[in-house]
């Protein structure tokens, strides 16, 4: 073999060798650049899962804190107003008393529940007087005021109840004609009840004097 064939063998050689160590390069490259992806995908997976979102660390923050709202009821200073109104003669009759007991410590719901059981089984005298309503008028815990509608009068007459030398009287509804003294003393009653007495009361009927003095004497 001649020099000039070995060189060329040489030659050919080495051109070989460089294609095929450029050919491994870029399939390494290659891989690489494939690794690198995969791992750039994962990291942003990690890093969203690490990094919340603001609105959902801003959610978890607010507490909602409903406040605690006390009803207001009545007490046993509790002011009691009951108006009659009769719609045959156009009368309004008002009568303040003491609250009775057994409305004592009522919400206003509570005792729109009461008047309307009220109603269906009223007492005797609202039941001859054709009561056709009973309900609240206004309420707070210093005063209430609970409203009577009558379609018609019984045809007993009205009272008027008071102190007298220190006893409870009733008078007729012109406040001269004496109908009764009774044997209540001023000594039995407490100070705002006697207030209210001296300042006069008018009732309607038999069954007026009687629940009036009930109410101040229990």
């Amino acid at each position: 073999m001649t020099k000039r064939s070995i060189f060329a063998v040489v030659g050919v050689t080495a051109i070989v060798v460089i294609i095929l160590s450029y050919i491994s390069i870029q399939g390494i490259n290659k891989d690489v650049n494939d690794l690198s992806g995969v791992e750039g995908n994962n990291l942003d997976k990690i890093t969203e899962t690490i990094y919340p979102k603001d609105d959902d660390i801003i959610s978890a923050a607010i507490t909602t804190i409903t406040p605690v709202v006390e009803k207001i009821k009545t007490t046993s200073d509790t002011i009691f107003v009951t108006k009659k109104y009769y719609n045959e003669d156009e009368k309004v009759v008002e009568e303040e008393t003491g609250i009775p007991y057994y409305l004592t410590g009522m919400t206003e719901d509570e005792l729109f529940d009461y008047t309307k059981n009220y109603m269906r089984n009223p007492n005797l005298s609202d039941r001859n007087q054709n009561i056709i309503e009973y309900s609240i008028e206004s309420f707070s815990s210093e005063k209430v005021v609970l409203k009577k509608i009558y379609e018609s009068i019984n045809k007993e007459e009205y009272y008027y109840v008071t102190i007298t030398d220190n006893y409870i009287t009733i008078y007729k509804n012109d406040k001269v004609t004496l109908k009764e003294t009774t044997g209540i003393s001023v000594e039995q009653l407490n100070s705002e009840i006697v207030s209210i007495l001296l300042e006069g009361v008018t009732v309607y009927g038999e069954q007026g004097i009687i629940e009036l003095l009930e109410n101040f004497t229990s």
